[in-house]
């Protein structure tokens, strides 16, 4: 199984350069797994609109483990970005997508000594309060 986003071949896809991107923008905010059955993914990831880019953070709230994002872009339609989770070093690929309001899809592509994995998800926007 190929990954849609392969980091290990070098890959990085086409990506439209200067697609600028503001606070409003629908993935903008914190993302969690909308439904977990194994209970084990506690990762969540914040996206923010930084200079008119998207910047991307993680971070394992069971432990409080911040994870190492690289490789971020957008094509206007997907938002691309590696992780690696510094204890096991795992690395993964990740593409996330809004779809309804508040919701989106989003494929994570990994290697292990079993091969080549990809999973897809549904994942909801984390909603916040404001005072």
């Amino acid at each position: 199984m190929r990954a849609e986003y392969d980091f290990s071949a070098g890959a990085r896809g086409k990506y439209v350069k200067n697609v600028k991107v503001d606070s409003s923008h629908p993935l903008v905010g914190t993302w969690v797994e909308e439904e977990n059955p194994i209970d084990t993914t506690t990762v969540v990831y914040t996206i923010t609109a930084q200079e008119e880019r998207f910047c991307v953070s993680g971070m394992d709230e069971s432990d409080g483990v911040l994870l190492r994002i690289s490789d971020v872009s957008w094509d206007r339609e997907k938002l691309h970005f590696v992780s690696l989770f510094p204890p096991t070093h795992h690395k993964a690929c990740h593409a996330l997508q809004a779809t309804e309001e508040g919701r989106a899809n989003h494929t994570v592509s990994y290697s292990d000594e079993y091969g080549d994995h990809r999973v897809d998800e549904l994942w909801k926007k984390r909603l916040t309060l404001t005072r």
